[in-house]
């Protein structure tokens, strides 16, 4: 089975204050559009769509290895992937090797699956492993600029997804900065930063278990 290169391409916390992480906050994993506590679904092949897992459910989430059961579906590619046929297979998904990023949130930064079951003749097996740092970048984009005293913050490619908060929530140090509102899929912020470096984190929330989010950092 030939998947297309992934995108590198963060989703989720149970967050005590609005915008900050703490150490009782569950870790997250991402895939290919968001950080999310314990998915029960994900896109791991990001160009095409041509790996996903589903109806996960999972075990041991926040230790520092999570087990879940579930589905792939898998294209074939025969002869080609645009029209090859998607493959379901029963699977066993590990996450592990959980860190604190930057941005103060849990991660997992591994995810292995695997599968008992058999694939058709001349299809490779689908199980595989994929590492997932906190550096992996997801759509969100943020950018700073310290210009005059002040850092000019914006954002891009946030999400309108419905469900999703149409503002997203800016923090440094832990402490929060401001809650700026969407215009579309962007935002624009002017803060008069303190002398130093900073990082700052954005964050957007979907629910309780889903979040994008993005650092940049005010030099």
């Amino acid at each position: 089975m030939r998947l297309a290169a992934l995108a590198t391409g963060c989703a989720a916390a149970l967050l005590t204050v609005p915008g900050l992480a703490t150490a009782a906050t569950p870790p997250t994993i991402p895939d290919c559009f968001a950080q999310v506590t314990a998915p029960s679904a994900m896109v791991l092949a990001c160009g095409d769509g041509n790996l996903t897992l589903d109806g996960l459910s999972w075990s041991g989430w926040g230790a520092e290895t999570a087990t879940a059961e579930g589905t792939a579906h898998a294209n074939d590619c025969d002869p080609y992937c645009a029209a090859g046929i998607f493959r379901e297979y029963p699977v066993t998904v590990v996450a592990s090797a959980p860190q604190t990023c930057a941005s103060g949130r849990r991660q997992y930064t591994r995810l292995e699956w695997s599968t008992q079951a058999k694939p058709p003749p001349g299809q490779a097996n689908p199980a595989g492993s994929m590492e997932m740092p906190c550096t992996w970048a997801l759509h969100p984009g943020l950018a700073v600029k310290r210009a005059n005293g002040v850092a000019v913050v914006s954002g891009k490619a946030w999400t309108r997804d419905a469900g999703c908060a149409k503002k997203v929530t800016l923090t440094s140090a832990g402490k929060k900065i401001a809650t700026v509102a969407l215009t579309g899929t962007t935002f624009r912020y002017s803060w008069r930063a303190p002398k130093g470096q900073h990082r700052i984190v954005a964050r957007q929330t979907c629910g309780a278990a889903t979040l994008f989010e993005a650092t940049a950092v005010v030099r």
